[in-house]
């Protein structure tokens, strides 16, 4: 028989086996809410209720899934695994990762953690996951894995106390737990992503969410000052930066440690993120058919994909009229004109250069430097500051009016949350990166001059995904909860990046080294290189 709390209805979406001791930590008024991002030394009780709180996390965000079916749907593009995969692929790395840290000896099931272990990246826009020849577990055996995992990590935690015993860093074991909080957290933002791309019929609002807030508009003409706020470019003076991950009282991922000192030059920047009322300008003079606004690869893409307005906007009437609606993760609503746009590089790039024209002006996108320059903070928001109106770590379960959230001391909204912002920069390592042996794999990989760079976190990131420190990347026609602001500047291309240095795979000890090469980021091993350079 359940427990008598779990009986309750407010509960009912709670699988039988979690540990319920730990629910009404995260509940307020029936809804779940996310927890702080953890500090590295905490206790153990402190570890277990972030566990559970991750675990249920993803338990309520696939709860939005109507039917069993819907786990083996995939959104559109067809370039992902279906839902089913990454329902069972944060479970299956804690167990990886535990075996690799030496805090457990063997696996729960060999073959469902073959097939669960390693999920498909959107590399190109036409990748054809469709065909591919993978059986698919049942849903019944996924959460039987999961049941086992849930148990088996709650048994690490409870029976190994000397770990909680000295300071946590990298070398600790606790820290293929902490990578493992972590990665759970990264899929649950991407998986949220992935259900705004699935047809709405299969997704209904879960219930222990709280329900966003947004207005009946039946404006179909939007005016600016009206039903979007009038952007306007703020100055930002000369500035030194540094990029680096001061805080080490929290988790951190490979690409966060190291340091870069860049000067950002004196630029000016948008005070909002660019609004759906703003993109609409771009929208309505045929700014997605003007082939002059996209770059090579991005005009082949959108080519590709014969779209003629952003992904997010539903069309409300016949192809040209110019009417949408606007889907959330959840559900369709009325066009919000005041929230940010949600785009891929690709669209930012053709905005920048449809309004570079318009005005007679240079525009781009951020760099790395630029966006740390636009606010310079002393503690983590997420951590230390939680009580400032920053809409991100699930507050709100949508993005929301530009104009509606935290203004730095420089003027600016939105730096951190709401939606993340594209950047111009390639995905590169710090001076000083190394690869960690708990995850080699983790960002080496995407130092290939082909991943762009995200900043700000978004209204799903939670943890180290809204963290200050956070440094995060994706393919140009990746869609994220993204969008951007814009920067007018005379450069147009980043004189700071120059990166050559070595690191070490400390569990191989192979020694590898980073650097340019026309233009494109490049890691290779040591001895490969030395070959080619003589």
């Amino acid at each position: 028989m359940k427990d008598k709390t779990l009986m309750d209805p407010i509960y009912d979406w709670v699988p039988d086996y979690i540990d319920h001791h730990y629910i009404g930590e995260f509940l307020i008024k029936g809804k779940i809410k996310s927890m702080p991002f953890l500090n590295i030394n905490s206790d153990k009780e402190e570890y277990l209720k972030y566990f559970n709180n991750c675990w249920l996390l993803t338990e309520s965000l696939f709860a939005s899934l109507k039917s069993k079916a819907d786990f083996y749907q995939q959104p559109y593009h067809q370039l992902r695994h279906p839902l089913i995969f990454y329902y069972g692929h944060v479970a299956v790395l804690y167990i990886n990762k535990s075996i690799v840290a030496g805090l457990i000896t063997k696996e729960i099931d060999k073959n469902l953690e073959k097939i669960l272990e390693v999920g498909v990246g959107e590399m190109t826009w036409d990748v054809d996951t469709k065909n591919n020849k993978i059986e698919w577990p049942e849903l019944e055996a996924v959460i039987a894995y999961r049941k086992k995992a849930y148990q088996l990590i709650k048994e690490i935690i409870l029976q190994n106390d000397e770990l909680f015993n000295t300071k946590v860093n990298q070398n600790n074991p606790l820290w293929a737990i902490l990578m493992s909080f972590e990665h759970e957290r990264i899929h649950l933002e991407t998986s949220s992503v992935i259900i705004r791309e699935l047809d709405i019929k299969s997704v209904q609002y879960p219930k222990m969410f709280d329900r966003y807030s947004h207005i009946n508009c039946t404006n179909k003409n939007p005016k600016i000052g009206v039903d979007y706020p009038k952007n306007e470019l703020i100055k930002v003076k000369e500035i030194k930066v540094c990029i680096e991950k001061t805080d080490f009282s929290t988790y951190g991922w490979d690409n966060e440690y190291g340091l870069d000192k860049r000067v950002a030059e004196s630029f000016d920047a948008s005070k909002f993120l660019i609004s759906n009322g703003e993109f609409f300008e771009f929208v309505k003079d045929s700014g997605y058919r003007e082939d002059k606004f996209w770059c090579e690869n991005g005009l082949k893409w959108r080519k590709f994909r014969n779209i003629f307005h952003p992904t997010f906007w539903v069309q409300d009437g016949p192809q040209g009229s110019n009417l949408y609606k606007l889907r959330t993760c959840f559900e369709i609503i009325d066009m919000q004109w005041s929230w940010p746009i949600i785009v891929n590089h690709f669209e930012a790039k053709a905005f920048c250069k449809y309004k570079s024209q318009k005005e007679d002006s240079y525009f781009r996108l951020p760099f790395e430097a630029e966006h740390k320059a636009l606010g310079s903070y002393d503690k983590d928001f997420i951590k230390d500051n939680f009580d400032l109106t920053i809409n991100f770590n699930l507050k709100n379960l949508s993005e929301n009016s530009v104009d509606a959230n935290y203004q730095n001391e420089n003027g600016f909204f939105d730096v951190n949350g709401n939606v993340w912002q594209w950047l111009e920069d390639d995905f590169h390592p710090l001076n000083g990166f190394k690869i960690h042996n708990y995850y080699a794999d983790f960002s080496t990989p995407c130092f290939d001059g082909e991943h762009k760079m995200i900043a700000g976190s978004s209204f799903f990131s939670t943890g180290n995904l809204a963290s200050i420190y956070s440094r995060y990347h994706f393919k140009p026609h990746f869609f994220q909860h993204a969008g951007f602001r814009i920067v007018r500047s005379s450069i147009k291309n980043d004189p700071q990046l120059l990166i050559k240095f070595e690191t070490k795979d400390p569990k191989t000890n192979v020694e590898y080294v980073v650097f340019e090469e026309n233009g494109r980021l490049k890691i290779e091993e040591k001895i490969t290189y030395e070959k080619r350079s003589n």
